[in-house]
């Protein structure tokens, strides 16, 4: 999805050319925003410093936000959402909004020292495989007892593995 270009309005995100995509291209729809803001709520803890992979429409971002926290950062890979979420965080100085797929971007999170409390990742596209990876990268940025949630977790974990802690 990094380079495709989106259809993008208050209620959806499409991919333009959504010939053989997945859910017909679409990568967020309003119906998700209930099931996201649940995911916000078990990821969040109290002054939490949150990172949030795949801003979308901004619906975990605004959660969180409502929630409280220290710090939030979002990384975006799609440059017409991260225009969007760097709309968005003008107003917000606890706010920091990353371009770049987290395969790339969190080695250099860690490598700068970076730690999160509450880790939540909802992105469209990655392949099983690479999802997988995800949970190995984040233990280099987590606080202890960070939450991590992954919204594709139970298309590749089993799920006696689930709701546990990093």
């Amino acid at each position: 999805m990094q380079g495709e270009e989106l259809i993008i309005t208050a209620d959806r995100i499409q991919l333009k050319n959504n010939e053989g995509k997945l859910n017909n291209g679409i990568v967020m729809d309003k119906v998700a925003k209930d099931i996201t803001e649940v995911f916000c709520r078990v990821v969040h803890t109290p002054n939490a410093k949150i990172l949030d992979v795949g801003f979308g429409l901004g619906y975990s971002a605004n959660k969180f936000l409502e929630l409280g926290v220290d710090s939030y950062t979002v990384i975006e890979i799609n440059k017409q959402i991260y225009d969007k979420a760097v709309e968005w965080a003008k107003d917000k100085p606890n706010v920091r909004v990353l371009l770049g797929d987290w395969y790339n971007v969190i080695p250099e999170l860690r490598e700068n020292g970076e730690k999160f409390d509450g880790i939540f990742m909802d992105t469209y596209g990655d392949l099983s495989d690479k999802y997988a990876l995800f949970e190995d990268f984040c233990k280099g940025i987590a606080n202890e007892g960070c939450i991590l949630s992954i919204y594709e977790y139970p298309s590749f974990k089993k799920w006696e593995e689930l709701n546990g802690r990093l």
